[in-house]
């Protein structure tokens, strides 16, 4: 497992329930009540729903600031930092790789919540 401190870096290769993901990105969790809709809008979601899911949320941060890795395989997926095992670095060249760092640096100057 990988410390907390330590988040994959872009390019990384991880697997998860026998797949194998890129990490493509650093996410941090938001606080339910920093990403809860104000109460006027809680009341539409609910009456549109019945329910108000309240599921975490997260925001692109730097690498030294995530909770979360974003990955892409055969789909995309969110996984704690501390239940990535990195198995390899994808075959790219060291230019490809310095690309994939710059887009997650970009999201996470960004900082937009998903």
């Amino acid at each position: 497992m990988t410390n907390a401190s330590q988040a994959p870096d872009a390019g990384a290769i991880f697997d998860l329930n026998g797949q194998q993901y890129r990490v493509t990105g650093w996410l941090a969790e938001v606080p339910a009540s920093a990403s809860k809709p104000a109460a006027w809008m809680a009341e539409i979601l609910e009456g549109l729903s019945g329910t108000l899911d309240m599921a975490p949320r997260y925001r692109w941060c730097h690498r030294e600031e995530a909770t979360h890795v974003a990955g892409y395989g055969v789909a995309g997926c969110v996984v704690p930092v501390t239940s990535i095992k990195v198995t390899g670095t994808v075959d790219w060249s060291a230019e490809q790789l310095q690309e994939a760092r710059a887009i997650a640096e970009q999201l996470a100057e960004q900082g937009e919540l998903i």
